[in-house]
């Protein structure tokens, strides 16, 4: 059996663009028609409680969730961080996927995933 594709996407449930959310979940749920072999595993950078909609809303098998978030830095780091992003507007440690992707479905920028590279980036808004 071969590998299964692994796809990232960044998922905020918006009432405000409520379009953009269902074009999302529509994306996911239409991955359903393929077979158990073709269905690629998707990774879904939200918080905790979008998560759980986009997971109850999709019924997607293969669907993970990847915080990414600063409360996986260390406390000194955040600490400087908040200092420095008060009083200089910069952000010194910044914390980055490490994990694997093979294309990342991307609709705004995100500190977090600059370490996938440009090529494996989809753009594209709804």
């Amino acid at each position: 059996m071969k590998n299964r594709k692994k796809l990232g996407l960044i998922f905020s449930y918006d009432d405000q663009w409520i379009g953009g959310t269902y074009y999302t979940l529509n994306l996911i749920q239409a991955l359903n028609v393929l077979t158990e072999e073709e269905k690629p595993e998707i990774v879904a950078f939200s918080n905790e409680e979008d998560f759980k909609k986009l997971q109850n809303e999709s019924q997607y098998s293969y669907l993970k969730h990847e915080s990414f978030k600063q409360e996986n830095l260390d406390t000194v780091s955040r600490l400087i961080n908040k200092i420095t992003s008060k009083f200089l507007g910069v952000i010194f440690f910044k914390q980055q996927y490490k994990g694997h992707l093979d294309a990342l479905f991307i609709l705004q920028r995100s500190g977090y995933l600059e370490s996938i590279p440009f090529e494996k980036r989809i753009y594209w808004i709804p």
